[in-house]
C-alpha cells in the first residue's frame, strides 16, 4: 500500500521523492502532531496549536490563476486577486520542489453529504495537525485512495513566496488555479486557510451546476421546513441551528444541505459540529497491539 501511495502522490502532486502518511486516523494524527512537537496536550487532552503570527486567514494573500477555463466566471476585484500563469508555474515548481523528500500527510476526503454533488479532495499537508483538522472538517471517502480527486490541497507552512518572482504581496501566498484543480497554500500555519480553499471551490463548482451555495448553517422541522442561519464566522450559525427537535434525521439533515447549498461541509456537521462545544471531547489511546480505545474528557472543543 505505501508504494501504491507514494507513486499516487508523486503523479498526482509531482512531488519527487515523497513519504507519505496516507489516511491516518485521528488517533495516529494526534499521536504523530505530538511526537513531532507541532502542538501541546491541555488539561483534559485537547490539542493545542500555534499558528503564530497568523491567527486568522490572510485574505490579502490569496489569488485565483487567471486562466481561459475560469477567467470570464470570476468577477475581478481587490478580493479576487488575479495571478498570472508565468508567476503560478514559477510558485507551483519552486513549492513542490521544496516538498522533495519530505514527510507529508495525505487525506481524501469528500467535501458536502450529497452524493450528488459532493467534491472529492484529497489534503496533503506538511503537518500532522492540519491533517487532523481536515480529517475532523471533512467526510473521510470509504474508497480513500481509490477515488480521483476533483481538487488537490497542497498546505505546506514552511514554505516561502517570492514576491518578485511569484507576483505574490508577501511570503504567504494561498493560490488557486481552476484549470488544474489545485490549491497551493504556503508561508502560513493557520489550518482555516485548507477550509476556506475548498470552500471557495465549491462556490465556484457548485453554482455552475445550478446549486446556490451559501454561508450557512441549516436544520428542518417536522413537517419539512427549512431554516437558514446566516452571520459571520464564530457568530453562532452552528449553535443556533443545533436544536435537538429539528433536523434529527441525518437523510433529512444531507437534503437541507443539497436544497440551501449550504457550505457546510459534511451531513449532520450542524449537529456534530456544534455538538462537539456542547459536550466533552474525546481522547484517543492506543493499546499494545494498535487498537484504539476512545474515552470522555472534561474538555470542551473550540
Amino acid at each position: 500500500m505505501a508504494s501504491s501511495i507514494g507513486n499516487a502522490v508523486r503523479t498526482l502532486a509531482g512531488i519527487n521523492d515523497a513519504r507519505p502518511r496516507w489516511n491516518l486516523s485521528v488517533a495516529a494524527l494526534y499521536e504523530e502532531a505530538v511526537r513531532r512537537s507541532e502542538g501541546t496536550i491541555a488539561a483534559g487532552g485537547p490539542l493545542v496549536c500555534r499558528t503564530s503570527p497568523h491567527t486568522g486567514r490572510s485574505p490579502g494573500d490569496k489569488f485565483f490563476v487567471k486562466e481561459p477555463s475560469s477567467e470570464t466566471n470570476i468577477a475581478w476585484s481587490a478580493v479576487n486577486r488575479p495571478m498570472a500563469l508565468e508567476h503560478f508555474d514559477a510558485l507551483e515548481r519552486d513549492f513542490l520542489a521544496s516538498l522533495q523528500g519530505a514527510e507529508l500527510f495525505v487525506q481524501d476526503c469528500h467535501a458536502g453529504a450529497d452524493p450528488e454533488f459532493r467534491l472529492p479532495v484529497r489534503i496533503i499537508t506538511e503537518y500532522a495537525w492540519h491533517s487532523l483538522f481536515a480529517r475532523n472538517l471533512f467526510l473521510a471517502s470509504p474508497n480513500a485512495g481509490a477515488e480521483a480527486p476533483q481538487f488537490t490541497v497542497i498546505d505546506s507552512p514552511s514554505f516561502r513566496a517570492d514576491p518578485a518572482r511569484h507576483g505574490t504581496k508577501s511570503n504567504v501566498v494561498i493560490a488557486l488555479n481552476f484549470a488544474k484543480r489545485l490549491v497551493i497554500i504556503g508561508g502560513t500555519s493557520y489550518a482555516g486557510e485548507i477550509k476556506k480553499a475548498i470552500f471557495t471551490a465549491l462556490n465556484y463548482v457548485l453554482p455552475l451546476q445550478g446549486v446556490l451555495s451559501m454561508h450557512c448553517s441549516a436544520n428542518i422541522g417536522s413537517e419539512g421546513d427549512v431554516a437558514l442561519f446566516f452571520g459571520l464566522s464564530g457568530t453562532g450559525k452552528t449553535t443556533l441551528s443545533s436544536d435537538p427537535e429539528r433536523g434529527v434525521d441525518r437523510r433529512r439533515r444531507a437534503r437541507v444541505v443539497r436544497i440551501a447549498g449550504c457550505s457546510t461541509s459534511r451531513a449532520g456537521a450542524t449537529r456534530r459540529r456544534s455538538s462537539s462545544r456542547a459536550r466533552p471531547n474525546r481522547r484517543f489511546t492506543r493499546r499494545p497491539g494498535g487498537s484504539e480505545r476512545c474515552s470522555r474528557t472534561s474538555s470542551w472543543t473550540t
